[in-house]
């Protein structure tokens, strides 16, 4: 598209005297469209500004005051963004596009009271009481329950979720993400049977989910047995509190469950009077159905003999069957009955949404007494039932929900419940370590000491005391062998490495490699050039090592080697004009004396320094009046020898401030309110290494700081030197912390062929990166930012 053209012509017309005034709303309707796609969001709104005297009609004119509100937002304009939302809702004639607006605007004015949330809310609910907005009672209510959810009034939330889905007949997406909420809603406030039932109604082939389908999957799949198990417990409970009544009251009781489990199923009340010594012998397949014929008295209809005999004989072939439609179905289902008093359920652990009892087909008296457990042999199968449940319950809770004070709770039922029984050391283990977890101290000591007493030398007890003093780890010869190939690739010793490789396998027959260290290699080979190897050497990665991350990163970087004569290609003939990798040139116009002089700008990730070419003038750039003299601190503590910084090329001298003595904790400057970079530091890593490092860290970046610009710059030691990264710049020590902790806690899933040992992390502002750079002195500097920020380095 020739967007550039298409600007040079309109800006052409605007300035043709001849060009009619009445059409420049057309030429900035023009210029909005290719700034827009352009994806340069203020200019767009500018333009488009300018050109709403040009809409054709009211609903058009809604729709661009609508897109107005949208880019300001964008732009982080809450005033202007809310202001066309307003405007575009009163020209609108479409309900969705008013109830969206009126969405946004709330979203994006907030006032401290938090009356504009409120206020939506109201507006909302108000909507969906108006016939106009018949069939849209679902966004509506989806919309009011964010609303309720910022107001952290969750049960509101919940019931307009609910009502969302109530009315939701046409918009499948919209009620998965209700289902979706709801089931979130119910998993953060630990309630997992409903959790369990919003997770099992999501339809997953949504792609909208498809990010999140196997992780839904997998709660899912959690949930449906934890609830599986509860239901187990409370229906055994109810089970043996029924066979617990007198005879007399029990019978009464399934009487009347009887009479209700026939009424459901369509049933009459009570069984006809009919011999129960028919059966089958005797009844041919081909033998008439009635037996009898004639008129009068003789007619089979008339004849209660013969009917009884037609009706013994259907029962003898068919068997009992309800007087309903699709007997056959219905027969193959099981018989369930909800009790209001007491919790029943299926012996299995199935639930209908209910705890139930379960029939075996036969609804009477005697049918139900059977699934009671009545005999000793039945109550103690009763019991296994519900302490293998709750066990299971209490090992979902801790492994896969990770919610230890349930877990506890749990484990404390059984012992409560039981004694002596199979498990019960392992009980007192988990309870011990469930209660720790949790933070119940005095509970985890209780619990151990009580397992110390009763097991003494049990395996569970030998766990602990070797936790709390564990003994030095032992490697063998093969660990210690592949660690030093290892290292000796990421120290860039490559020969030695392959040296090393080469006898490690003669011996270990390639046992032992990690698609860590096969990746590393894979990065040496392609630094040489030797694509085929590395080539061999990253599908040997895809292959032995599916679904790992090195495998997703070895697909990738297989990918560019696969490409490398297509990229090189290309960049080679392509007019391209390389920088330095962190620097740009622009034009500087110091007047009619040197309007050809030009300043270079050295961008670095922490600040921009200027560097004046030695015949400009230099007034506009405030210098020290002398050279600043700085005292830092060595490894032995004792004051080092002074550096003299003065107005250095690559330093912004207004950036080092004098400083008035002589301290040594003066050598930095500390203000927690200027901007702040996250530098990862380097030990004996190779540059190819760090290289990679940057890219993951960009690719990451990209993923999961998409808006942001985070720039990342390497600095190379010399020699023995340590290298590092910025990453940054953030506007002050309390948001740099924050991507610190990020990045930290993400490190191993980021460069997971980095050794742990080979790489840190610290925060440092701009004004001190540019003194670390002369120093690079890292103990120095984190005995610096120790001082004020305590116990994070």
């Amino acid at each position: 598209s020739l967007y550039a053209e298409a600007l040079s012509i309109t800006n052409l017309l605007r300035k043709d005297i001849w060009f009619p005034t009445r059409l420049h709303p057309h030429l900035d309707e023009v210029k909005a469209y290719v700034f827009y796609q352009q994806e340069q969001w203020d200019s767009t709104a500018y333009f488009l500004q300018k050109a709403l005297v040009n809409a054709p009609n009211k609903s058009e004119l809604a729709r661009w005051e609508y897109l107005l509100g949208q880019l300001y937002a964008k732009l982080n304009n809450a005033a202007l963004a809310s202001s066309y939302f307003n405007k575009a809702k009163t020209h609108t004639t479409d309900p969705v596009m008013y109830i969206h607006a009126r969405i946004y605007e709330a979203q994006i004015v907030r006032s401290e009271n938090n009356t504009s949330v409120q206020d939506a809310l109201n507006d909302l609910l108000k909507l969906s009481k108006k016939e106009r907005f018949d069939g849209f009672e679902d966004v509506l209510f989806y919309a009011a329950s964010n609303m309720a959810l910022q107001q952290k009034d969750t049960v509101l939330s919940k019931s307009l979720l609910q009502k969302s889905v109530q009315y939701n007949f046409e918009n499948p997406s919209l009620k998965n993400k209700a289902f979706l909420k709801l089931a979130n809603l119910a998993y953060l406030q630990k309630d997992y049977a409903a959790a369990s039932a919003f997770y099992d109604s999501l339809n997953l082939q949504d792609a909208a989910l498809e990010s999140q389908a196997t992780q839904l999957e997998l709660r899912k799949t959690v949930l449906q047995e934890l609830v599986k198990n509860i239901n187990t417990v409370k229906n055994q409970d109810s089970l043996q509190a029924v066979a617990k009544m007198p005879e007399k009251e029990m019978n009464a009781y399934l009487k009347a469950l009887v009479k209700k489990l026939r009424k459901q199923q369509g049933l009459k009340e009570e069984e006809p009077n009919i011999n129960p010594a028919v059966g089958m012998a005797g009844f041919k397949e081909d033998a008439p159905l009635f037996t009898g014929g004639g008129t009068g008295n003789n007619w089979y209809f008339n004849s209660s003999s013969q009917k009884a005999k037609g009706y013994s004989e259907f029962l003898a072939y068919w068997g009992k069957r309800p007087n309903i439609d699709n007997w056959r179905r219905q027969g193959a289902v099981d018989i369930a009955i909800v009790q209001p008093n007491v919790n029943v359920a299926p012996k299995d652990g199935s639930t209908t949404g209910n705890t139930t009892i379960i029939g075996d087909g036969d609804l009477t008296v005697d049918g139900l007494k059977k699934n009671l457990p009545i005999t000793q042999e039945q109550v103690t199968e009763s019991n296994k039932a519900i302490l293998d449940a709750l066990f299971t319950q209490g090992q979902i809770y801790k492994n896969q929900l990770e919610d230890y004070s349930q877990a506890a709770l749990v484990f404390e039922e059984i012992l409560k419940r039981f004694s002596n029984f199979e498990q019960e050391e392992e009980t007192l283990f988990e309870l011990y370590y469930c209660n720790k977890k949790a933070g119940n101290i005095e509970k985890a000591n209780y619990f151990q000491s009580l397992l110390n007493k009763k097991y003494p030398d049990g395996d569970f007890e030998t766990k602990i005391n070797m936790a709390k003093n564990p003994k030095p780890e032992v490697k063998d010869a093969k660990t210690i062998t592949y660690e030093k190939v290892y290292n000796l690739f990421i120290e860039g010793n490559f020969e030695k490495a392959l040296a090393e490789k080469k006898i490690a396998d003669s011996i270990y027959k390639n046992t032992y490699w990690t698609p860590q260290l096969l990746y590393i290699e894979a990065l040496y080979h392609i630094k040489q050039k030797n694509d085929s190897s590395a080539l061999l050497t990253l599908t040997d990665i895809e292959t032995t090592f599916p679904g790992t991350p090195m495998a997703e990163k070895a697909a990738i970087l297989k990918d560019v080697v696969n490409r490398r004569a297509e990229i090189e290609d290309y960049l080679t003939n392509s007019n391209i004009v390389r920088l330095n990798e962190d620097a740009v040139v622009i034009p500087f116009d110091e007047g009619p004396k040197v309007n050809k002089m030009e300043q270079q700008v050295q961008r670095d990730s922490t600040k921009i320094s200027i560097i004046n070419k030695p015949t400009q003038n230099n007034t506009n750039i405030e210098k020290p009046k002398a050279p600043v003299e700085k005292v830092g601190i060595e490894k032995n503590n004792k004051p080092s020898a002074k550096i003299t910084l003065g107005n250095k090329p690559g330093t912004d001298s207004t950036k080092i401030k004098p400083l008035k003595d002589t301290k040594v904790e003066m050598a930095y400057l500390y203000n927690a309110n200027e901007p702040y970079v996250v530098m990862m530091y380097f030990e004996k890593v190779d540059p190819i290494y760090i290289t990679e490092s940057r890219i993951a860290f960009q690719r990451y970046n990209n993923s999961s700081h998409t808006g942001e610009t985070i720039q990342i710059t390497i600095f190379e030691g010399k020699d023995d030197e340590m290298s590092w990264m910025d990453l940054g710049p953030y506007a002050s020590v309390t948001s740099a912390l924050g991507y610190y902790d990020e990045l930290k806690a993400n490190a191993r899933q980021i460069v997971p062929w980095l050794p742990a040992d080979k790489y840190g992390f610290i925060v440092i502002s701009q004004s001190n990166l540019e003194i670390f750079k002369v120093r690079k002195n890292f103990i120095e500097y984190k005995l610096f930012i120790g001082q004020y920020i305590k116990n994070k380095f």
